[in-house]
């Protein structure tokens, strides 16, 4: 009775200050009664639930009682006091059609609990609402069946709040609504209400180009002025953003840079476009595979184009559709005819003079053929793959590989030979490509090495050129390479008649200027052996010459 009769002074006290309207306690003050040390049952980790009975509050927690000074309650509510609140006392509202009982506290902690007395016939539904003035429901409790409701009965929860001082506001339905104690981190405290501060953020661009490489300052600008601001890319492989909004594209493409305030879901976006490092006109270029193939008629062959900038848009084009088509992706299909022909399929960078031309001669029966490797012979180390290319006339020739033991080394449809790991070096293996449906071949004699040096005889030393004939057009240029055992041999490159072509030693081919068509020979000697290859050219005049 004497706790009674204390806490009905402090009823009286309350009831003095009360005036129209929402009241402020003057004092502010962190008035929290008591921090739990056990949890509900003593189990390890929290376990009340909504609707449980919990007198202290549990492990983490502190609790306030509804007397709080930092605690401001709409003229609807009333103190009332009773031996099974906490403290012995609680607030209370009759409600009424025109107010709606109202509760407004500030908290700054990460997670809220609410309490009342939850009587058999239910509580009033109400509302709340964190910071933003959105609200969410506090739902109907009921105690079906009971003799008698719950005291100090968990009817509110929430947890995993980011931790910083929040604005509460509590409304409940215009009905009986009471409200008895609050519970908050252990480590947090309570303070009278704020007002929220309206939350925005804006960038200075809500779209933004950005080369590869290179990088652009966002700003942006927030209420309040000193929010922190968390940034972050849609996808980080397009461009990446820092802590401070520089963005940084690094491929081509598009991406969105988002700025958020932290601990929140208000956001600005930037849509990104990176593009490609410009490239002066002077430094774009285009090639293909092929400046010249010989084809049979009804028939597909496929060039490809490689340019600077490498995503450049490349049109194709065919000097005569009539005898040969040209797709968008080089793809030449050659059309049925009765007599041998030629046209000139040329790729060029759109919106640009930089061009290359292959020149096709088309036949109107089946073709000489025949099949030559990079390499004719090679040692290659046990364990390990080599690469083999054929060159073939016609160019789009079928091309069948075996090899002569499978148990030592096997090639796939693409030349590609794996060789087994083996003990000894002595085993030899020859993997052939065959034009398919013909006798025409071509071998490489593979000597398998194991972990050691050797000295390559000269009877083992090859060479081979990218080309074994071409046509050339007067006054232009065509580079050969070679493919040589052993790898790093010295080449001597020479031109049967320099006055038609010259060759350097990196094998640059310079056809000058003439008024009639002519050939030569280009030929790349290994240095100091008789191993040699040739490549025959045709030299072109305005697009003609004579086939022999």
């Amino acid at each position: 009775m004497k706790n009674y009769f204390k806490k009905f002074s402090i009823m009286l006290v309350m009831s003095g200050i009360l005036a129209f309207g929402t009241c402020v306690s003057a004092f502010a003050m962190d008035d929290f009664k008591e921090i739990g040390t056990n949890n509900l049952n003593n189990t390890a980790n929290n376990s009340a639930k909504i609707g449980s009975a919990l007198i202290h509050p549990e492990k983490g927690w502190k609790r306030y009682d509804d007397t709080s000074s930092n605690i401001s309650y709409s003229t609807d509510f009333y103190v009332q006091g009773g031996g099974g609140f906490y403290q012995e006392i609680r607030h209370r509202s009759l409600g009424s059609s025109t107010h709606t009982p109202t509760i407004k506290f500030s908290f700054y902690g990460s997670k809220l609990r609410l309490f009342c007395y939850i009587p058999v016939t239910g509580i009033q539904p109400g509302q709340i609402s964190f910071d933003d003035g959105n609200y969410e429901k506090i739902n109907t409790l009921k105690v079906p069946g009971a003799i008698q409701g719950i005291y100090q009965g968990l009817n509110y929860e929430k947890t995993g709040m980011d931790k910083k001082l929040h604005s509460v506001t509590i409304q409940y339905a215009t009905g009986i609504t009471a409200f008895d104690a609050i519970d908050i981190d252990s480590d947090g405290y309570m303070l009278p209400y704020t007002e929220p501060v309206a939350q925005s953020i804006t960038l200075n661009k809500t779209t933004l180009g950005v080369n590869e490489g290179a990088s652009e300052q966002l700003v942006a600008t927030t209420t309040p002025a000193d929010a922190q601001v968390t940034w972050s890319s849609s996808d980080p492989l397009i461009a990446t953003v820092d802590s401070n909004g520089k963005v940084t594209g690094v491929k081509t493409g598009q991406a969105t840079i988002t700025s958020q305030i932290t601990g929140t879901n208000i956001t600005a976006t930037c849509n990104i476009n990176v593009n490609e490092t410009s490239i002066p006109s002077g430094d774009q270029s285009i090639m293909l595979d092929k400046t010249s193939a010989f084809a049979q008629q009804d028939t597909l062959l496929k060039l490809i184009a490689t340019t600077t900038p490498s995503n450049a848009k490349v049109i194709w084009s065919s000097s005569d559709p009539s005898i040969a088509t040209v797709d968008s992706n080089g793809l030449v299909t050659i059309l049925k005819r009765n007599d041998t022909a030629q046209v000139t399929i040329t790729a060029q960078l759109d919106g640009t003079d930089k061009k290359a031309s292959c020149k096709l001669t088309v036949w109107n029966s089946v073709l000489p053929q025949s099949i030559e490797l990079n390499k004719t012979s090679e040692f290659v180390e046990q364990g390990t793959s080599i690469q083999l290319h054929a060159t073939t006339m016609p160019d789009n020739a079928k091309i069948v590989w075996s090899s002569s033991d499978p148990s030592v080394a096997t090639v796939d449809a693409n030349g590609l030979v794996t060789v087994f790991k083996r003990e000894d070096y002595s085993t030899r293996v020859t993997i052939t490509a065959q034009i398919d449906g013909t006798d025409k071949k071509a071998s490489c004699e593979l000597v398998i090495t194991c972990n050691g040096d050797w000295v390559i005889p000269d009877g083992y030393k090859s060479i081979s050129l990218n080309r074994i004939s071409a046509c050339v057009e007067q006054g232009s240029l065509i580079k050969l390479s070679t493919t040589t055992t052993p790898s790093n041999s010295k080449i001597i490159w020479s031109s049967s008649d320099t006055s038609i072509a010259t060759v350097d030693s990196d094998g640059l081919v310079t056809v000058p200027e003439r008024d009639n068509y002519a050939t030569v020979t280009i030929t790349a000697q290994i240095d100091g052996t008789d191993k040699k290859a040739s490549c025959d050219l045709i030299i072109t005049f305005n697009g003609d010459y004579v086939l022999n």
